[in-house]
């Protein structure tokens, strides 16, 4: 397997550190992020952390308001129920469409997914247990075979992100 090293740009690298915050529990959800105290800590100039903040703010994480700055974004009850109704749906869908016969290796891959989801829990290894879950829910979709199922899917990804961190946060994750 060849891994290729990505250069990223200035505005690229504080997109993936402020997620990186909002992953590890130092941004919480309705907490507000001050983009001159990021540009300060990050010892930039404050034009790649505005234009940073726009694109986390269009991947679903934060949500940005004009004379009030940006918060991380809360998740509702209603959201988080309307969130998964269609997650659910649209797995439901994927299964149909294989008829529900999923390959031997998908079938060891998830089961390998759950032990190791199951072991980032017990360590509170939240990032680590949002890319497993993110793993595990891609092979129901990936199983169909339909590229916009998973393409539709894909869209969820953020909001399922910030539902495990609103849970991590509220310390559900840790009873």
């Amino acid at each position: 397997m060849s891994r290729r090293i990505k250069h990223l740009t200035l505005t690229e690298s504080v997109v993936s550190i402020i997620k990186e915050k909002i992953l590890n529990g130092e941004y919480l959800p309705g907490e507000r992020i001050i983009e001159s105290d990021l540009a300060e800590e990050l010892e930039i100039s404050r034009g790649p952390i505005r234009e940073a903040l726009r694109q986390v703010e269009f991947e679903g994480f934060i949500e940005c308001q004009s004379n009030r700055g940006c918060s991380v974004k809360s998740i509702s009850f209603i959201e988080v129920k309307d969130t998964y109704i269609v997650r659910k749906t649209l797995e439901k869908l994927s299964i149909k469409l294989c008829q529900g016969q999923f390959k031997e290796q998908t079938i060891e891959k998830m089961e390998q997914l759950v032990k190791e989801m199951d072991k980032a829990s017990r360590e509170k290894d939240l990032k680590r247990l949002i890319d497993l879950d993110e793993e595990f829910h891609s092979l129901i979709i990936l199983e169909s075979g339909n590229g916009k199922l998973y393409e539709v899917w894909s869209t969820l990804k953020a909001v399922n992100m910030m539902i495990f961190v609103s849970t991590y946060s509220l310390d559900l994750f840790n009873s």
